[in-house]
């Protein structure tokens, strides 16, 4: 019997719903936590995830962004 083999979009992820991530807006850098994985859904198969960050004092906001423009925080 042959084991099943893992895609490819679940092998190249990083990230997970909960994680601490970095990335910058502009010339900012800010924080927030992954609170959603939409999947291979970018151009060429990147992985967008749901963040939620604090942009300002009192401004929470929840957005999407690629893989790759994530950090480890």
């Amino acid at each position: 019997m042959s084991r099943p083999r893992k895609s490819s979009s679940t092998a190249s992820k990083k990230f997970k719903v909960g994680d601490r991530v970095r990335f910058k807006m502009s010339i900012y850098e800010h924080t927030g936590t992954i609170v959603e994985d939409r999947g291979p859904l970018g151009a060429g198969g990147r992985n967008i995830y749901g963040i939620r960050a604090f942009l300002d004092v009192g401004l929470e906001r929840v957005f999407e962004l690629a893989e790759d423009a994530l950090e480890r925080a």
